[in-house]
């Protein structure tokens, strides 16, 4: 199967399939015939700018990432009950490890946009809180663009 043969509402899917929030995608490769199960990518790493590199690039690729700016701070409140710690585990597996690991070549090249204590798996924002989330976000590409581009943990 090629890319552009995949649905982008169905890949779209694919890419929220957070467990324990969202039911994988059951996925029949058309090769093989054999099911996959599809979760987000983000439970082993959220950030895989690498995968839109070439050998040749014809333009340059940039990411945007979401970082909270205090290295020290809890990656998922805690929250009383089995789905309280289940929603914790979850957020603390896809933060965790680009929280920790990203090389320098590819921060080189990426815009770090501060969540304002915004959770990967907060889903009813208040208009407000939208609002200056997206504020945050064109801060810091206007910053990227000047030249300012420092290191957040």
């Amino acid at each position: 199967m090629e890319p552009d043969d995949l649905d982008v509402a169905l890949a779209v899917r694919m890419s929220m399939s957070i467990p324990v929030f969202f039911e994988p995608v059951r996925f029949e490769n058309p090769k093989t015939g054999r099911e996959h199960l599809i979760v987000d990518g983000g439970m082993l790493s959220s950030f895989p700018v690498w995968l839109f590199d070439a050998p040749e690039p014809l333009r340059p690729t940039f990411g945007l990432k979401l970082v909270e700016p205090d290295p020290r701070a809890p990656l998922a409140p805690e929250a009383p009950g089995v789905l309280g710690y289940l929603r914790s585990l979850v957020d603390t597996m896809m933060e965790a490890h680009d929280r920790l690991y990203l090389e320098e070549h590819d921060f080189a090249r990426t815009i770090p946009i501060e969540t304002l204590g915004v959770r990967t798996t907060e889903f009813g924002l208040s208009a407000k809180k939208a609002a200056r989330l997206h504020e945050s976000g064109r801060l810091a590409a206007e910053r990227f663009l000047d030249g300012e581009h420092v290191r957040v943990s």
